[in-house]
């Protein structure tokens, strides 16, 4: 004997109204409530404020969606030429999109990887593996491989030897000035 399953019950319009407004609610309430929470004694980083801080994130992103129909993953992931609004604007991305393609100017990155990986092009990874291994065989320590690659981030990119060149021009001590 099988017990019997209790009939479906499908909620009305109003219930869904309800709830969606119980919802956007809850949604503002944990907005304001998570941080102050947060905010109040004893300050401590543990498994409770990262939940408050999940909780406000999620109620971030609800609003976030009910307000533009996107969410904030949406937004981050670029520009979906299917979340464009009309024909229109599907038609004005893809002939840019192949305006770019005929300069060779594609970016199919997103913004979350643009800002990740910077302007590091392909085989990247090997290139690094690359200078470590020569790094190593010339007497290198990882420190120095380690500051290398800080100083290079810090000097957006120029090695070593040409910042120190540029420091040297920007410097350069001046000649005595005879009317001083």
């Amino acid at each position: 004997m099988s017990n019997p399953q209790p009939p479906s019950r499908h909620q009305t319009q109003t219930e869904v109204d309800q709830f969606q407004r119980f919802q956007h609610y809850l949604a503002y309430g944990f907005i304001v409530v998570s941080p102050l929470i947060v905010l109040t004694p004893p300050r401590k980083l543990n498994l409770y404020t990262f939940s408050l801080g999940a909780a406000f994130v999620a109620s971030l992103n609800h609003i976030i969606y009910e307000k533009s129909g996107r969410s904030i993953m949406q937004r981050l992931s670029g520009l979906a030429p299917e979340s464009l609004p009309s024909d229109r604007a599907r038609l004005v991305h893809e002939r840019l999109r192949r305006e770019k393609e005929l300069r060779g100017q594609v970016e199919d990155k997103s913004l979350l990887e643009k800002v990740w990986l910077g302007e590091e092009k392909e085989g990247w990874r090997e290139r690094r593996l690359q200078e470590e291994k020569e790094a190593l065989e010339q007497g290198k320590g990882y420190s120095g491989l380690i500051m290398d690659h800080i100083r290079e981030a810090w000097n957006w990119g120029q090695k070593k030897e040409e910042s120190r060149g540029a420091r040297n021009e920007q410097y350069e001590p001046r000649g005595n000035d005879e009317g001083h």
